[in-house]
């Protein structure tokens, strides 16, 4: 019975991080660069856009074009950037 009612905390827990996780994947660090971030999460096209410290956690960029884009301090974490275009743009801290 004991190791049922663990189980069930456990998933229950386990579910509502992962929940609470995807709703705040996406979040910027400033109102200035949340239209780049709608603009990167709707269309994948974002060149020269400053994402600067934008949380992009778990975000499918797989085939972004993000040339020259300023992704610095960005949070990529379990991002999806296969086939990304990242040529010039500024990574550091990301």
């Amino acid at each position: 019975m004991k190791l049922k009612i663990l189980t069930t905390a456990t998933l229950l827990t386990t579910t509502t991080l992962s929940m609470l996780g995807n709703s705040l994947s996406v979040l910027p660090a400033n109102a200035e660069n949340l239209q780049h971030i709608q603009k990167l999460l709707s269309s994948k096209q974002c060149q020269q856009c400053d994402l600067s410290n934008a949380g992009l956690v778990l975000a499918d960029l797989a085939g972004a074009q993000l040339s020259g884009a300023n992704l610095s301090r960005a949070n990529l974490s379990r991002a999806n950037l296969a086939g990304a275009d990242l040529s010039g743009a500024n990574l550091s801290g990301a």
